[in-house]
Parts: structure tokens; C-alpha cells; sequence
């Protein structure tokens, strides 16, 4: 009789992060790098080059979360404004064109 191999079951957790993941493609990229460094014992770099990939990594995946975090935060308080005042407008910045900059 053959062995049947376990249908692989993913937990909620391992779900719910990999839709997390899903709707954050640019932090998929960032964890790939991570993950790729402990799966691979990096055959013949030492321990503090391993330490400065990971800690180069970590500051770029921080940098992601916090530009998305602001992203949606941002995009949230305009919804919430416009919910609101129905008759709020988001504008974009204006440039100042009032000539060109003093040489001061």
C-alpha cells in the first residue's frame, strides 16, 4: 500500500498572512530577502556580514511599512472627510509660482 502524502493544510494565521502579503506586494519583496537568509546558511560569509544583510534588510522593510502605513492613513482621514463634508474636495498642492528663487 503507498503512502499518501498530507494534503497540506494552511493554519488562519499562515492564511491571513498570505493575504496580508497579497495586498502588500512591495512588502513581499522586502520579507523574500529575509526569509531567503535564514533558509540559506550563506556558505562561506561570517556571521557579521549575515548580521549587516539582515540589518539592512529589517531597515528597508521598516521604511516599506511605514510609507504604506502613512499611505493609508492618509487615504483613510480623506475618506472620513469627505464622508463627512460631502462637498470636501481633495486638492493637490499647488507649486508657488511667484518667479524664480532669490539667490540669497
Amino acid at each position: 500500500m503507498r503512502h499518501l502524502k498530507k494534503k497540506f493544510k494552511p493554519t488562519d494565521a499562515e492564511i491571513s498572512l498570505l493575504e496580508k502579503l497579497r495586498r502588500n506586494p512591495a512588502m513581499l519583496e522586502r520579507i523574500q530577502p529575509i526569509l531567503n537568509i535564514a533558509d540559506d546558511p550563506y556558505a562561506g560569509v561570517d556571521v557579521h556580514q549575515v548580521e549587516k544583510l539582515l540589518a539592512e534588510e529589517i531597515r528597508h522593510l521598516g521604511n516599506e511599512t511605514l510609507a504604506s502605513w502613512s499611505q493609508k492613513t492618509e487615504d483613510q482621514a480623506a475618506v472620513q472627510q469627505r464622508a463627512k463634508h460631502k462637498t470636501f474636495q481633495q486638492r493637490e498642492k499647488k507649486d508657488s509660482d511667484f518667479g524664480p528663487p532669490s539667490d540669497k
